[in-house]
C-alpha cells in the first residue's frame, strides 16, 4: 500500500502543469492553484465517515455498489436494500442508496481537514472499466431508466458524430458500438467525461486528498480484508462476486452470460439490472459464429463432481476464459492506433495506479498494429 500511494505521489508531481490545466477546465476556474484548490479538496465523491474516522472516494464501475452496501451495514442501516429484494427490509432503488449514503457520509467542507481519515479508493485496469462502463450503460437494456438516460445523454450524439454508412451488427441501430464509443472517448476533453468513464485522477482528485489504501479490484477479497483489519469495520470485507463467493451462488448466472466482474455482481445482486441473458448481441453473435473463440462445452465432470473446491476451481477457470474472450472481442473492434489514442486520454490513471497496454495490445486488429 505504501508502494502504491508513493507511485501516485511522484505522477503528481511529475505531470502538475498537466493537471493544474484540466482540473481548471473541468472545475471551469482561471489556470491557477489557487483557484481550484477549494472545490478539489472539496471533492463531492470523497465520502467522509466522521465517527469511524474512514473515508472512501467512490468510483463508479469500480466496486461502488459493494461498498455502498458494507457501508450502510457499518452505520447501522442494513435493512435498505435494493428494489425488488425479498424479504422485510426497506426496499430503495440503486440511485437512492448512493444518495442516502452521500447523506450519511457528506464530503469535506473547503476548509475542511479530514486527513485523519483513513482515506481508500479502488481501482481496476483502465480499458476494463471503460468496458464496463460500456456495457453497463448501453447494452443493459433491462434498466430501461437508466438505459434511455445514456441513449439521450451520449448514445444518439455519438452515433450522429461516429457512425460509419456501412451497416452496423444487428442490435446496434440505437446504441453505439464499442469503436464508435472509443472514437467519442478520443475526441472529447476528460473533463466532459461522465463520471462512468471519468479518469480516476479528476474522480477522487488523489494529488489533493492522500490515499493511504488503495485497493485492486481484481484482489478486493484479500485485499478488503486489509481495509477491514486497518480500519476495525469489519462489513467492508466485501466479497465481490469472487469464484469462492457463495453468497450469491443460488442466483448466479452460467458462465456463458456477462462475466465482467462489476456487471456480474449487479446483476446477480440488483434486481433491476437482473435479466437472463447476456444482452450484449455482438457477444451473442460472436460465441455463435466464432469458432476460433468458442470455449469448450465444460467435461461432465464440471457438473457432476462434488467435491466444492473443485467445483470452485473449475467455475473460476472458465468465468476467466470466457471473461478474457468477452473483452477481447470488443477490443478487436478497434486498431493499434486507436489503443494508442486512448491510452494517451488516460495515461496519468495508467501510470498512477501502475497499469500496462497488457494484454489489450494484442486484442486490437492486428492487421493496423503497426499503424
Amino acid at each position: 500500500m505504501a508502494e502504491r500511494s508513493s507511485r501516485v505521489d511522484q505522477v503528481c508531481r511529475k505531470y502538475d502543469h498537466t493537471l493544474l490545466l484540466q482540473y481548471a477546465a473541468w472545475l471551469n476556474r482561471t489556470s491557477e492553484w489557487w483557484a481550484v484548490n477549494a472545490s478539489l479538496l472539496a471533492n463531492p465523491d470523497l465520502l467522509v465517515d466522521r465517527a469511524r474516522r474512514i473515508a472512501w472516494c467512490k468510483v463508479p464501475k469500480v466496486a461502488s455498489t459493494s461498498f455502498l452496501h458494507g457501508f450502510l451495514r457499518e452505520i447501522g442501516q442494513g435493512r435498505h436494500h435494493l428494489l425488488g429484494g425479498g424479504g422485510r427490509n426497506t426496499k430503495t432503488s440503486r440511485g437512492k442508496l448512493h444518495l442516502l449514503l452521500r447523506q450519511l457520509m457528506p464530503h469535506p467542507k473547503p476548509d475542511e481537514d479530514v486527513s485523519f481519515c483513513t482515506a481508500f479508493m479502488v481501482v481496476r485496469h483502465p480499458f476494463h472499466r471503460i468496458l464496463s462502463a460500456y456495457r453497463d450503460k448501453f447494452l443493459t437494456r433491462s434498466e430501461s431508466t437508466q438505459f434511455n438516460k445514456f441513449k439521450t445523454n451520449y448514445g444518439r450524439r455519438i452515433i450522429h458524430r461516429y457512425r460509419r454508412q456501412h451497416a452496423q451488427p444487428p442490435g446496434y441501430s440505437d446504441v453505439p458500438t464499442f469503436w464508435e464509443f472509443v472514437e467519442y472517448l478520443t475526441n472529447t476533453p476528460v473533463w466532459e467525461y461522465n463520471e462512468h468513464w471519468r479518469p480516476y485522477y479528476l474522480t477522487c482528485t488523489p494529488c489533493h486528498h492522500r490515499y493511504s489504501i488503495i485497493l485492486d479490484l481484481e484482489n478486493l477479497p484479500q485485499e478488503a480484508q486489509y481495509l477491514a483489519t486497518v480500519t476495525g469495520l469489519p462489513e467492508l470485507v466485501v466479497q465481490h462476486d469472487h469464484a469462492t463467493d457463495h453468497h450469491h451462488a443460488s442466483q448466479r448466472r452460467p458462465p456463458s452470460y456477462n462475466t465482467d466482474p462489476e456487471v456480474r455482481h449487479n446483476h446477480d445482486t440488483d434486481p433491476e439490472v437482473r435479466h437472463n441473458h447476456d444482452t450484449d448481441p455482438e457477444v451473442r453473435h460472436n460465441h455463435a459464429t466464432d469458432h476460433h473463440h468458442a470455449s469448450p462445452r465444460p467435461p461432465p465432470s464440471y457438473s457432476l463432481n462434488t467435491d466444492p473446491e473443485v467445483r470452485r476451481n473449475q467455475g473460476q477457470t472458465h468465468r476467466s476464459t470466457r471473461n478474457v474472450e468477452q473483452t477481447e472481442a470488443f477490443y478487436s473492434q478497434i486498431d493499434g492506433r486507436q489503443l494508442r489514442k486512448l491510452y494517451e486520454v488516460y495515461k496519468i490513471d495508467f501510470e498512477m495506479f501502475g497499469y500496462d497496454l497488457s494484454p489489450y495490445d494484442t486484442y486490437v486488429k492486428a492487421t493496423t498494429k503497426e499503424n
